[in-house]
């Protein structure tokens, strides 16, 4: 999920960008193989997928598009379309904890804790109990701000694209 997407494409204006889908197949939905075949009519020949939890499928892309937005709905659009009655669980990157966060700060997860526990700026999280999580796209905001890194434009772009499309959904 930390990873970071790939460089801009060819043409100009265009990127990659890398990001999971998670959805629930419908309540009355076959053996959930019997929808790759769909899926790869429905053009997600560019993602993985993943098929591993009773009655709900992953699917990991890496779609070209002019924008992490654009790239995320068309994904969810052929979904949907192959799969009639699946509903989107979750759009990542998007919601990280400490460990994920010690990843992108490439540092350990009890120094990661600290800078989040002292550092007044640091992102509130979205959820605060025994696992904190957070969303990615202020983390990163916060990241590049405090000039702690650089953080690449596109994977910046794609943890925005993920937190409003997940805000959407629950909001709906």
């Amino acid at each position: 999920m930390t990873q970071q997407l790939r460089r801009k494409s060819a043409r100009v204006g265009v990127a990659e960008y890398e990001f999971l889908l998670r959805f629930r197949l419908p309540d009355d939905s076959p053996d959930p193989e019997t929808w790759l075949e769909a899926l790869d009519a429905a053009d997600c020949d560019d993602a993985t997928i993943g098929i591993g939890r009773l009655g709900r499928v992953a699917l990991e892309f890496t779609r070209t598009a002019t924008s992490a937005a654009k790239a995320i709905r068309s994904a969810v659009a052929d979904v949907e379309r192959a799969i009639p009655g699946a509903r989107l669980i979750e759009v990542a990157p998007d919601h990280v904890g400490v460990a994920d966060i010690a990843d992108v700060l490439g540092v350990s997860r009890q120094r990661a804790r600290m800078v989040i526990e002292t550092t007044d700026s640091f992102p509130l999280p979205i959820h605060d109990g025994r696992i904190a999580l957070f969303h990615l796209a202020p983390v990163l905001e916060w990241l590049r701000h405090d000039g702690r890194r650089t953080v690449d434009a596109p994977y910046l772009e794609t943890a925005r694209a993920a937190m409003r499309l997940n805000l959407e959904r629950t909001r709906a």
